[in-house]
């Protein structure tokens, strides 16, 4: 789920995930002799971006049944997928859009079928459910009103991509030891 607009985010790309450690300490009680309560203070490395991911959810459509048991596809079938997305808080800026965006595969991460499998969203019988403070009188009042024109495509800025990610299963998996 996206929040499209522009914002200054913590750069969780970066290789610290943003977290700067800086030399002055706070102590917050006693120490102890196998625990410290002093830490190194922090700072968040920022950046500028036109869009935050905020919350992410995969779907495993071979385990679309059932968590337990693979069952491929048929092609030309239509299948209900339900899609949860990882819990969250975030405030939606006025003026900023949500975009909830489908993709393809973690090719980075898993290993990708052998085949390039076409599938295709009906659109219009695909709903999202967002849970709001305030409930649907919340979202009335926050949708009333003039609405906007469609902005115009652009490319959008956001966080770089992350370093290479160790695959799974991938090579050296699992470890033997």
């Amino acid at each position: 789920l996206v929040d499209l607009g522009p914002d200054t985010i913590r750069d969780y790309a970066d290789s610290a995930e943003g977290i700067t450690t800086l030399t002055d300490r706070t102590c917050w009680g006693a120490s102890t002799a196998g625990d410290s309560a002093c830490f190194k203070a922090t700072e968040a490395k920022k950046t500028a971006v036109d869009y935050t991911v905020f919350s992410r959810g995969w779907a495993d459509l071979g385990n679309y049944a059932s968590d337990r048991k693979g069952v491929p596809l048929t092609p030309g079938k239509a299948y209900t997928i339900t899609l949860d997305l990882a819990a969250t808080d975030h405030v939606v800026p006025a003026g900023h859009r949500l975009a909830l965006i489908v993709a393809g595969t973690d090719k980075d991460l898993i290993d990708p079928p052998t085949d390039k499998p076409t599938l295709t969203l009906d659109l219009p019988h695909t709903s999202v459910d967002v849970p709001l403070v305030g409930g649907a009188a919340a979202f009335a009042r926050a949708t009333s009103g003039k609405s906007s024109a469609i902005p115009e495509a652009t490319t959008l800025k956001g966080v770089r991509d992350p370093s290479a990610a160790h695959r799974v299963p991938g090579d050296g998996w699992p470890p033997i030891g």
